[in-house]
């Protein structure tokens, strides 16, 4: 991995040596000045608990105490720290870095901050090990492969851990500067924000060292959309507005209760389906259009309602949260069909679940016409106009049920936009957390590619060309 940057965090405090800071949580906006990096001067942001900077380390002062350096960021590098857990008073427990966390979060604790990958010591001395936290699941760990049991007489107290990554899901974690563990995320996270995780009391971080790294050409990028400005008529019909927005593509099977499996027995993408969306804005409002191609339509519905031919759309209105646990996330659902005439849940355009609320109007219609459907929607934020310049974070997934509807588990192909790397996870649940993001940008100019010259005529000498 190139090197093009090297921050060395030498826990040089700006503020005078003499005077031990304390920062709390309370006190952490604004930002508090911690440490020289190179020419940089970083910043930390406690996300919890408290910490005591001194000219020698960063120390904490409670339990579960986490702290972000927020005015620098990584795609990809090598983050190093060594940890002092033998001061008097020290109570360790799984203390360690955290890296690739999301943009503008403020928040670090596993049950409701976005993800981040966390290597740690773990509260016996006797190991490290590298999980994938948050979203209130919990340190979701990889395996025994992710974990590296410290010899005995290595075993002391102070102890120098390293990460290194290069946003294609590779990690590789080091220890006294040998490298012990590789793993490799199929869906690796995209954030680029680090900073420190101690859940003992007294953990002494004596040094910090970021070195900035170039992003492997393998790299996996979240999905990124553009929507222009314009406005429609919802009504199922592709109005000429729309020849402007740009089209993607909806193309990763990522569930693992797909009905289609392949000779390894995951889900298989098959020609069953296939999904196109655009996006357009105006006013307050949000424009989608989807075009689908679905060989078999279900006309009832399924116990589950999200399980029906349906389009889920995950939507964050301040465009870091990405968990459905975060009260600014929520989820609206648009069917294909109205599966139940007398039953408004199962019908038209609705909130599904999600922490968060939305009780905007929405619109929606859907043309049925053979194998292809079009299907027009519009929605409002609950706090967030949409304006040039501004984005949000969102992924739309595509149900997929070629069958009458008997269960909970009947969809054939559940396609999604920007959740999954197309070789996994296979489940929904984990790939949500890589939600894509639309940005609300200007109209295009015409680049007159595509013009035809008709009734040309060259000059004589008595007439014009």
């Amino acid at each position: 991995m190139k090197k093009l940057v090297s921050a060395i965090l030498a826990i040089a405090m700006l503020a005078c040596a003499t005077t031990a800071l304390t920062v709390s949580a309370a006190e952490a906006d604004p930002e508090v000045p911690i440490a020289k990096a190179g020419d940089k001067t970083l910043t930390g942001l406690t996300a919890s608990g408290s910490w005591e900077i001194t000219d020698e380390a960063l120390t904490t002062k409670e339990a579960s105490s986490m702290m972000v350096f927020s005015n620098d960021k990584m795609e990809a590098g090598k983050l190093t720290a060594t940890i002092d857990r033998g001061r008097e008073g020290a109570q360790h427990n799984t203390d360690g870095i955290i890296f690739c966390l999301d943009e503008g979060s403020n928040s670090f604790w596993q049950d409701d901050a976005p993800t981040y990958y966390f290597l740690y010591i773990h509260k016996e001395n006797n190991k490290i090990g590298l999980v994938r936290t948050g979203h209130g699941k919990g340190n979701l760990g990889f395996s025994e492969k992710a974990s590296y049991t410290i010899p005995e007489d290595q075993r002391d107290n102070q102890y120098t851990i390293a990460a290194e990554w290069d946003a294609s899901g590779k990690i590789i974690c080091y220890f006294e500067g040998e490298q012990v563990i590789e793993w490799t995320d199929s869906n690796p996270l995209p954030g680029t924000r680090y900073g420190l995780r101690a859940s003992g009391i007294g953990m002494a971080y004596t040094s910090v060292v970021a070195e900035h790294g170039t992003p492997s050409p393998d790299r996996i990028m979240p999905g990124n959309a553009n929507a222009i400005p314009g406005t429609i008529t919802v009504d199922g019909v592709i109005d000429e507005a729309w020849e402007k927005a740009p089209v993607y593509t909806m193309d990763h099977d990522v569930d693992k209760d797909s009905t289609v499996k392949d000779a390894d027995g995951k889900p298989s993408a098959q020609d069953s389906s296939s999904v196109q969306f655009r996006m357009m804005y105006d006013g307050t409002k949000v424009y989608m259009l989807v075009e689908i191609t679905d060989d078999a339509w279900i006309s009832g519905y399924n116990a589950d309602d999200w399980k029906n031919d349906s389009l889920l759309i995950f939507v964050s209105e301040n465009g870091v949260e990405r968990g459905m646990n975060s009260n600014k996330s929520y989820i609206l659902c648009a069917f294909l069909e109205n599966y139940s005439a007398d039953n408004s849940s199962k019908t038209g355009f609705i909130i599904r679940s999600g922490k968060g609320s939305n009780d905007k109007p929405k619109e929606h219609a859907v043309v049925i016409d053979g194998d292809k459907a079009v299907m027009e929607l519009s929605f409002q934020f609950n706090n967030t106009t949409p304006e040039e310049g501004g984005f949000f974070v969102m992924d739309l997934q595509y149900n997929d049920q070629d069958s009458a509807p008997t269960g909970s588990n009947t969809r054939t192909i559940v396609w999604s936009w920007a959740s999954s790397h197309p070789d996994g996870p296979n489940e929904i649940q984990i790939g949500r957390m890589g939600w894509g993001y639309v940005n609300f940008v200007a109209e295009p100019e015409c680049t007159h590619e595509e013009t035809e010259l008709k009734n040309a005529q060259e000059a004589t000498e008595t007439e014009d060309g």
